[in-house]
């Protein structure tokens, strides 16, 4: 099991430009490409915020031995990024998807992976339930159920719009809230409700999908079935929250889109993607960004 982690984020959730700030910071801090003493200044917040903000950016799989990588370069450098300031949907599903799959913030994976398995409606206390049992099954038990409810209260403000938003307030809400992944049920009674329902995800593009699909892709496999991509370990179906139909119909659209490169079959119900040439997922979300 990767090694996990619930703590680093101050408490703070994604602030809409963190992201860009703080990869801002280190391009023009070349010289040593670190958080330094300045970073409280340049970038006007405390430093608890700086944590968090650097916390954020290695979270969201932007860093590589500390210096931001190539998915940053592609996303939020000035003058080559795609959408340095987060304007297209389709980014956040993108970073989304990399916030769980990087695997740096525990919560997001298990949540997506595992818990949503057990669980599509709870509350916060599910939740620290189930991540203690988990600690416990890792032999992590110095991770406490106060350190979790502050984990499980981030990921929640990450994913929604603070209560009562309005006007500028919702300038400090998560950056994912958009993607209306994590719904607040409107019960009553003392625990709050949430949900994470599979469905189509209309506004989730096939060619982010596909990018996703060959990151994931292990080397030398050309050939992955509909259960693996609904079910599998970080699959498109698990981090987007899909049902079947809207997975199907999504690797339909991806199919048309790639004729000569991708099929997808359905023989006697079993349902697969096959590759019958090498794709980059650079390429492909090129062909999303730039048409």
């Amino acid at each position: 099991m990767t090694q996990l982690s619930f703590s680093g984020h101050d408490t703070f959730r994604c602030r809409q430009f963190w992201l860009k700030k703080g990869l801002d910071y280190l391009w023009e801090d070349a010289k040593t490409n670190k958080f330094n003493d300045n970073a409280v200044s340049s970038l006007g917040v405390g430093r608890n915020m700086v944590n968090s903000i650097k916390y954020w950016i290695t979270s969201f799989g932007l860093l590589e031995d500390g210096t931001p990588n190539h998915i940053a370069d592609y996303i939020f450098r000035d003058r080559i990024g795609k959408d340095p300031y987060i304007e297209d949907i389709n980014t956040l599903w993108l970073l989304h998807y990399h916030l769980v799959t990087n695997k740096n913030a525990s919560i997001y994976s298990l949540v997506f992976n595992d818990f949503r398995r057990l669980k599509i409606e709870f509350t916060k206390k599910m939740l620290n339930d189930f991540l203690v049992r988990i600690c416990a099954n890792s032999n992590k038990n110095n991770v406490t159920v106060k350190t979790l409810d502050k984990d499980i209260a981030v990921f929640v403000n990450n994913y929604t719009l603070p209560e009562k938003s309005k006007g500028i307030e919702a300038d400090f809400a998560g950056l994912l809230y958009e993607l209306d992944l994590l719904i607040p049920l409107d019960r009553s009674g003392k625990d709050k409700w949430y949900k994470i329902e599979n469905t189509a995800r209309p506004t989730l593009s096939g060619h982010i999908i596909l990018s996703c699909i060959l990151q994931n892709l292990k080397e030398g496999e050309s050939t992955i079935s509909f259960k693996e991509l609904l079910e599998g370990e970080d699959s498109v179906g698990r981090v987007f929250a899909l049902n079947a139909n809207g997975l199907n119909d999504k690797l339909k659209s991806i199919a048309d889109l790639y004729p000569e490169t991708i099929v997808f079959s359905d023989n006697a119900g079993v349902k697969v993607l096959q590759f019958k040439k090498e794709l980059n997922f650079e390429t492909i979300l090129n062909h999303y960004y730039e048409t």
